[in-house]
């Protein structure tokens, strides 16, 4: 592979990191954003999380929180505030975790231990981002984590049960047992063991093609308190009708004329997923040098900014589409 390619690919890779399912959120009542200061911890922020909201008043960053759907939010909370607003956050299920950034470690040491999602007490932003990067990849695993247990090895299922029970003692999680059941003689999904070369010694690990299709057989309650679920699912066979009819309608249904993360992009709009299709366009717009591309992406981000009630940067940026 050449320079030029390996850089293209490290770029896409760095930029398909940067659309995560978390967000970060500043509560500070000093922060000034227009500081050299503040914007270099920013700066540094945004290395591990893209998307970062500074907040100077606790009542609108709640009202904030609020808001978010189908995201998780890390915190930074200063030291002046944190004592005020960790109890009335703490419990929400839209936040993941809080750091406390302050002058004095020692005066929040103490009292911070009856909050679990309080990761610490830190009086600079490089450690924070190191503990941030931590909780952000947690909790993207968090969304989907998988164990795979070969026929026959029942001994083994304790190892991803525990993982399921380990989701189900969190107040904001539900763990779910996967029980995928396959017949290579009904499909020709490709699947492989990388047994050999997975990055957790011993695990037995599965890796399907990206078209693998799974039909839900089953739901079984585990326990006494609805938090933990055995799912039975079938990898759909080739000769799947409804299957075919699904895929058929999916693929007319989102704008086939468009490709890759255009494409992608426009069924966010469709889903009203704004916030995530704003980023990609924004991707494509730093990579793109053909005037015409970049007058379509200012028109969907123009778009976006509509949607969202932002009707001045709606207009300033559909006229720069009209400009190109």
């Amino acid at each position: 592979m050449s320079g030029t390619s390996k850089e293209t690919c490290e770029r896409r890779r760095i930029d398909i990191q940067r659309i995560q399912n978390v967000l970060l959120i500043w509560l500070d009542a000093n922060i000034d954003a227009n500081n050299e200061d503040s914007q270099n911890k920013i700066a540094q922020l945004r290395r591990v999380v893209n998307d970062v909201n500074i907040y100077t008043d606790g009542d609108e960053c709640f009202e904030f929180i609020e808001t978010i759907e189908d995201r998780k939010a890390c915190m930074i909370i200063s030291g002046s505030l944190v004592q005020h607003i960790a109890p009335c956050v703490h419990d929400l299920s839209q936040v993941n975790s809080i750091f406390i950034l302050c002058d004095n470690k020692q005066q929040h040491e103490g009292w911070v231990r009856q909050w679990p999602k309080i990761q610490g007490v830190f009086t600079e932003i490089e450690p924070i981002c190191v503990a941030l990067k931590q909780a952000a990849q947690r909790c993207e695993q968090n969304a989907v984590s998988i164990s795979f247990v070969a026929s026959g090895k029942n001994n083994e299922k304790d190892l991803p049960l525990c993982y399921a029970q380990s989701a189900a003692t969190n107040p904001d999680l539900m763990g779910i047992f996967f029980v995928m059941i396959i017949d290579p003689k009904q499909s020709k999904t490709a699947f492989a063991s990388i047994r050999g070369l997975s990055a957790i010694p011993g695990e037995d690990e599965v890796l399907f093609s990206m078209n693998s299709v799974f039909r839900i057989h089953s739901i079984n309650q585990m326990d006494e308190n609805n938090k933990l679920f055995e799912v039975i699912l079938k990898l759909t066979g080739d000769n799947d009708q409804d299957l075919g009819a699904l895929t058929s309608y999916i693929r007319e249904e989102s704008f086939p004329d468009a490709e890759g993360w255009v494409r992608l992009g426009l069924v966010l709009i469709q889903l009203g997923q704004t916030k995530k299709a704003e980023e990609i366009y924004k991707m494509i717009l730093d990579q793109t040098t053909n005037e015409d591309a970049k007058a379509t992406i200012y028109h969907q981000i123009g778009r976006i900014k509509d949607c969202q009630g932002e009707y001045e940067e709606s207009i300033r940026l559909t006229s720069r589409a009209q400009e190109l």
